[in-house]
């Protein structure tokens, strides 16, 4: 009976304003697909963005009279450094190799000799792939006895970090701006609904009435619209990254978390709007 009653009340209280709700819905629907795009395009970036730095690799050259024994004991130190993840050896042979079918030109048969030096590959642990710590590595290979010179792309790390910390700061603004705007259209609704009803809550107050009892059918409401509204959101966005997978069947999406986000989403701000209009009414 008491379900049968939360159920009806809550529906109930949706029909009443039944424009405002509709209003609601839409509006939020609108706002969290802005969110889920947003979110697609900064989850698949990240992706993109962890792969380009996954690749950037450094390079430290060493002398060239350095013993197989030498090279082999610096190969060591250099792997056990913290943040060193992978070192492979590259032979003066093998950079003209990697050179030539880079450049494709035979510039070392005009030269007469090779130039170009002896050197060990590094990659970085994630962890380690920001441009302080790489420089801090950087400088502890350098000071190694038979290593000449350690690069790497300082620049490309610090354009990565800069542009992530760009996407996250649009991402955080962006969703309390929509977030705001869902939360107050929401407890808008729900205090139409609440003035509509403000006789029957009076009566439910003097013949016993808990204020949980009274406030679960708006409460319930209000998660009704935000899930929805997530749902409407969530089926728009299949729908486009489908239509974009069609013309496009190359790229790839990650979106499993962003559509459970978007109906999580949904709800709670809808828990949330329905709480700010029934503290306001039910005190």
């Amino acid at each position: 009976m008491k379900l049968w009653y939360l159920l009806r009340e809550t529906f109930s209280n949706l029909t009443k304003a039944r424009f405002s709700s509709l209003l609601s819905i839409v509006t939020m629907a609108i706002s969290l697909l802005m969110i889920g795009v947003f979110a697609v395009v900064a989850l698949n970036g990240w992706q993109l963005i962890q792969h380009i730095k996954n690749k950037i690799e450094m390079e430290a050259f060493i002398e060239d009279t350095l013993t197989p024994n030498q090279i082999y004991e610096l190969k060591q130190k250099i792997s056990k450094m913290e943040g060193v993840m992978a070192v492979a050896f590259i032979s003066k042979e093998e950079a003209r190799e990697q050179f030539q079918r880079q450049f494709g030109e035979d510039v070392f048969t005009i030269l007469g000799e090779n130039p170009l030096p002896c050197s060990f590959r590094l990659r970085v642990q994630p962890l380690f792939q920001k441009p302080r710590r790489v420089k801090i590595l950087a400088q502890k290979i350098q000071a190694l006895p038979g290593v000449t010179e350690v690069v790497y792309r300082y620049e490309l790390l610090i354009l990565i970090e800069k542009y992530l910390k760009i996407a996250l700061g649009i991402a955080l603004l962006l969703g309390l701006i929509v977030g705001v705007g869902a939360i107050l259209l929401i407890a808008n609704t729900i205090q139409l609904s609440i003035y509509s009803k403000r006789d029957a809550i009076e009566i439910m107050k003097l013949v016993g009435a808990t204020p949980s009892f009274i406030r679960r059918p708006f409460l319930l409401a209000g998660a009704f619209q935000g899930l929805v509204a997530g749902g409407v959101a969530t089926g728009i966005l299949n729908l486009l990254l489908f239509v974009i997978r069609y013309f496009v069947p190359e790229i790839q999406f990650f979106i499993q978390q962003v559509l459970l986000l978007l109906i999580v989403t949904g709800i709670m701000l809808g828990i949330i709007g329905s709480r700010l209009a029934i503290r306001r009414y039910l005190k």
